[in-house]
């Protein structure tokens, strides 16, 4: 059971990801609008993203360090190595893997898929009306910290 889980994580880290950082990263107006519980998972999502993105452990996470994590996240969840992700990318084996993936591409595909083409390809994905990155980074100094975070509003957690 352990081990399908960690293969169900797996999966679905990288499309965790696409998800949470524009999510939680969008500006207050837009969040306060959203389902506290969604947001709550979205900053959760966030806050794991970030360190694990975080390479050298120093509790901050460079523009670098962001940069090399979303090129990663790409190549994970572009499963079949085709350069695109789509449809195509959701795993073969396992009931689990494949609904989980499936749901998840297909809120990842419709955010990133700019020429509606039903594929998201590298420049899609690293093309973003806003940068992720520069909405956390706070205090403009180049690494998000953890104090950059949104935090939920009191009474949310």
């Amino acid at each position: 059971m352990r081990k399908a889980f960690r293969c169900v994580a797996a999966s679905v880290g990288p499309a965790l990801f696409a998800l949470a950082v524009p999510t939680a990263a969008q500006a207050p107006e837009g969040a306060a609008a959203m389902d506290p519980e969604k947001r709550l998972q979205a900053l959760e999502q966030l806050a794991k993203t970030l360190k694990e993105a975080d390479a050298n452990e120093d509790g901050s996470t460079t523009k670098e360090e962001f940069a090399t994590h979303r090129a990663e996240q790409f190549s994970k969840l572009d499963r079949n190595e085709d350069g695109v992700i789509n449809k195509k990318d959701k795993p073969r084996r396992g009931p689990v893997r494949k609904k989980k993936m499936g749901e998840a591409l297909a809120k990842i595909i419709p955010q990133y898929d700019t020429d509606l083409d039903g594929t998201v390809t590298r420049a899609e994905w690293n093309a973003q009306k806003r940068d992720p990155f520069e909405m956390l980074d706070a205090n403009g100094n180049g690494a998000i910290e953890t104090t950059e975070i949104p935090q939920p509003p009191a009474g949310e957690n």
